[in-house]
């Protein structure tokens, strides 16, 4: 294995697989391999921002490459699309979630039933949504046809369409309301619904 210098970019023919050429020039290094010839260059480093050379003002530019890990404050990305195990996660979709939207899927939510009968693209499909200061207080999205309210782990509210058993329950033991079966008219203290 030798390591030639030249300044310039050199040509296939100019060495063997087995050597390195460095273009003093510009500052890059040629190597071979699978019989193509292969550039890397690098930014001048000669004044790190820090003792750390992880942390120094490095930048790097490559066409493909595999990394343990990125460690960054900033990372631009200068592309409409990002890929994390293949998914595509594209501008527009940073554009939304900045807009305190959803991203756009192409995936779709399709109702069909009584008033409600369209497609959505944006919506989520969460089993539970938490309170940010309580971990017992949760809206609870797990059982089909049932919308569960928890407040401090009590089941407060409760919305169920399953059957013939549908009903809405709100409260706890003594204090609840439960509406149930068909009310085709009643009188409350004069008044009626």
């Amino acid at each position: 294995m030798g390591i030639k210098s030249k300044n310039r970019d050199p040509k296939s023919t100019d060495f063997s697989g087995d050597d390195i050429v460095i273009n003093h020039k510009e500052g890059s290094l040629f190597y071979k391999g699978n019989g193509k010839l292969y550039k890397l260059k690098g930014d001048n480093v000669s004044t790190p921002t820090t003792d750390n050379p992880l942390e120094s003002g490095i930048n790097i530019t490559a066409f493909s490459g595999s990394f343990m890990y990125i460690s960054s404050s900033i990372i631009d990305v200068d592309a409409e699309t990002i890929r994390f195990g293949g998914v595509p996660f594209g501008k527009s979709d940073v554009q939304s979630l900045n807009a305190g939207l959803f991203p756009t899927t192409t995936a779709v939510a399709r109702t069909s039933q009584g008033d409600d009968d369209r497609d959505y693209t944006q919506y989520i499909k969460p089993q539970a949504i938490f309170s940010p200061v309580d971990e017992s207080t949760y809206a609870k999205y797990t059982t089909p046809a049932r919308i569960g309210q928890f407040i401090s782990g009590t089941l407060f509210f409760d919305q169920n369409l399953s059957g013939s058993n549908n009903y809405t329950k709100i409260g706890t033991g003594t204090t609840s309301i439960i509406l149930s079966g068909s009310i085709t008219g009643s009188i409350i203290n004069g008044g009626s619904f």
